[in-house]
């Protein structure tokens, strides 16, 4: 019973650190800001529920999980995604990199010597290391976030105003859609699919929902406090880099995973070199693309299974 409750919030901690990704710490404050209280409470919620629908949607639908082998175009797709998480990772480091005065070389430079390091050491440890990481990046990133909320109170204390912020019920429909473009995403991440072979299926994403609605919601508090001050950038740019270090690690394994280990560790090398080239795009203009792919491909994968049950295994997208 102890074993399995171990193994299961050692999963969980995993899950949540690679799900969270570098950018949702700026984006869900930044939620609160633009689109009001209430679109940001429901980006949030669906947000918390990702990992469990995933589980749910992964275990009682065997026929799903099969589309990897049996259909041509899941696996590149899969591929692109894996890719696409190692920019918006990389690009979050950045972006934090310069919001707390760091140079713009330096910040890429920096940007690119780390994730060239967690490459490295993912192409040596595999999934074994990612999982082991991310517990430890889990644990850092919520003590930094509660030192976060003791330098917001100082600054309540020594009279700082807290933001004001909009209740935004005109935002709703555009947080519904966000929303399911992030139910959609772990449908399509090589990573969650990876921790799914080796975990104790529904439970272990019960968990990774939970130990992430942690994270999220703590983060969600911090955007009706005030902010500021050269320590406070420090930590949120420590929180910063390890959300964003625990998915960059988590994408490498999952390349590995997709593509074998010579393969992954050689499309991860060109993902974080090919970074530079993607700096002017920005977190948002990436994001969107990057959101909007995934949810056409995953709603194209339930149409083919959909006509697979309907019209019996004719070719609809397999490989042959």
């Amino acid at each position: 019973m102890h074993i399995w409750w171990l193994k299961n919030t050692i999963m969980g901690m995993s899950l949540a650190a690679s799900w969270a990704w570098g950018a949702s710490f700026a984006v869900t404050i930044a939620l609160f800001e633009t689109l009001g209280i209430l679109p940001a409470i429901i980006w949030v919620t669906m947000n918390i529920f990702a990992l469990p629908v995933f589980g749910l949607v992964y275990g009682v639908l065997p026929s799903f999980k099969n589309l990897k082998e049996t259909c041509w175009f899941v696996k590149p797709s899969m591929v692109f995604v894996m890719v696409c998480s190692i920019w918006m990772n990389m690009q979050a480091l950045y972006t934090i990199a310069l919001r707390v005065g760091i140079t713009d070389f330096s910040a890429i430079a920096g940007t690119l010597l780390l994730s060239s390091t967690i490459l490295l050491m993912i192409a040596y440890g595999g999934l074994k290391w990612s999982i082991i990481s991310d517990v430890w990046q889990y644990i850092l990133m919520m003590i930094g976030i509660v030192i976060l909320f003791f330098l917001s109170g100082v600054e309540l204390w020594n009279g700082a105003v807290a933001p004001t912020l909009q209740w935004g019920i005109n935002h709703i429909p555009f947080a519904l859609w966000i929303g399911l473009t992030l139910w959609a995403g772990p449908l399509l991440d090589a990573m969650h699919w990876e921790r799914h072979a080796v975990s104790d299926g529904q439970p272990s994403f019960n968990r990774g929902g939970m130990f992430f609605g942690c994270y999220i919601i703590l983060v969600s508090m911090l955007a009706f406090l005030p902010s500021g001050g050269l320590l406070y950038g420090g930590i949120m740019l420590f929180v910063v880099m390890m959300v964003a270090t625990s998915t960059l690690d988590s994408s490498a394994s999952g390349l590995q995973y997709l593509a074998g280990k010579k393969w992954g560790i050689a499309v991860g090398a060109i993902s974080v070199l090919s970074w530079p080239l993607i700096v002017p795009l920005g977190v948002i203009n990436l994001f969107t693309f990057y959101g909007t792919f995934r949810i056409l491909v995953v709603a194209l994968m339930f149409g083919i299974l959909y006509l697979r049950k309907t019209y019996g295994q004719m070719s609809y997208g397999t490989n042959k």
